[in-house]
């Protein structure tokens, strides 16, 4: 239900391509506006999905998406750096944690 409730009033529905599952995660894939073949990815779960929402993004026809992800995973995917965000958090797993992001460009 809230995943429902997030994908009709932030994503916007109307902008949506595609909301689903990617493993054991939930993705949104957003036009970005006026910039055709590319998109923004939202991913709640886990890292190892991203691949996954990436290929269906391919699949799609986006050439390029837009997102954030830590550093590690924007390496193993050979992602093109957009910028770099400091992002304070306190993961489920971890006490106090500073995560730092990049928004990326990941070419498919």
């Amino acid at each position: 239900m809230w995943f429902s409730s997030f994908k009709d009033v932030f994503a916007g529905v109307h902008e949506l391509a595609e909301a689903g599952t990617s493993g054991g995660s939930y993705y949104v894939l957003k036009h970005l506006p006026g910039r055709p073949g590319k998109a923004s990815l939202f991913l709640w779960g886990s890292s190892k999905d991203v691949e996954s929402a990436l290929g269906r993004a391919k699949e799609l026809g986006f050439e390029k998406v837009l997102t954030t992800l830590d550093e590690e995973t924007a390496e193993r995917l050979g992602a093109e750096k957009k910028g770099r965000v400091q992002i304070i958090g306190k993961g489920l797993w971890r006490r106090n944690s500073l995560a730092s992001a990049t928004s990326i460009a990941v070419p498919r």
